[in-house]
């Protein structure tokens, strides 16, 4: 998938020290909707919101684009 963006999105560098166990905080914006649709879909798995979208981001960035 591939969007085109009107201004580029600024680009943060990481040093070679940056850990794989590092976490960063990204902001995501979803109707009330999505969001309880998300929270069930966690839930019947037995996971958190947090747990749910990194195994969705892990399994969408070992996919090939």
């Amino acid at each position: 998938m591939s969007v085109e963006l009107e201004t580029p999105m600024p680009t943060r560098e990481f040093s070679s020290a940056t850990r794989a166990s590092d976490m960063v905080e990204l902001p995501l914006l979803l109707s009330t909707k999505q969001l309880l649709e998300l929270e069930a879909a966690a839930r019947s798995q037995g996971l958190s919101i947090g747990q749910m979208m990194r195994r969705l981001i892990h399994a969408f960035l070992q996919e090939p684009i």
